[in-house]
């Protein structure tokens, strides 16, 4: 009888084993997903498309730019970001006729999904996913100016191929 009891503590020991290995493999998927979002996000990103639903008393107020739409809808160009290595992003808004309409700048950074980007001192966090060169971003900002960062963002952009 002290055998059998012997077997099965030596069975779950094993189990219990296992068990770790993989809880192991599973974290190191995690660090390695973070690394991962953390080296494609850098590169050269254009708009592709957006949607902004803003939060109002009366009722939402959406703008919404299709894939294709850029020049219709906002009169510009879609947008360029270049995220760089060194934790630093330049957006550049182009008018119609292809002329640097103006430049923002600020700082990044990716933990886990989250793509953080600040400028001018203020912060917002993006669900990132990236998937074939097209990353989508879904987070809440301050797009109408109203000091609370309630309207939420869903953009995607294409990264640029390196020549």
């Amino acid at each position: 009888m002290n055998k059998s009891y012997l077997l099965i503590g030596i069975i779950f020991l094993f189990q219990a084993c296992d068990e770790s290995k993989k809880t192991e493999v599973s974290s190191e998927e995690e660090i390695n997903g973070k690394v991962e979002l953390n080296e494609e996000i850098v590169g050269t990103w254009t708009n592709l498309a957006m949607n902004v639903t803003m939060k109002n008393e009366e009722a939402d107020s959406i703008i919404d730019v299709p894939e294709g739409s850029w020049e219709e809808v906002l009169g510009i160009k879609p947008i360029v970001t270049e995220i760089k290595e060194d934790g630093t992003f330049i957006s550049t808004y182009y008018t119609l006729e292809d002329e640097v309409m103006m430049t923002s700048a600020g700082s990044w950074k990716v933990s886990g999904d989250t793509l953080t980007m600040t400028q001018d001192g203020i912060s917002t966090a993006y669900h990132t996913s990236i998937e074939d060169d097209v990353a989508t971003f879904t987070g809440y900002l301050d797009w109408d100016q109203d000091a609370e960062a309630d309207d939420l963002y869903t953009g995607t952009q294409r990264k640029q191929e390196v020549n």
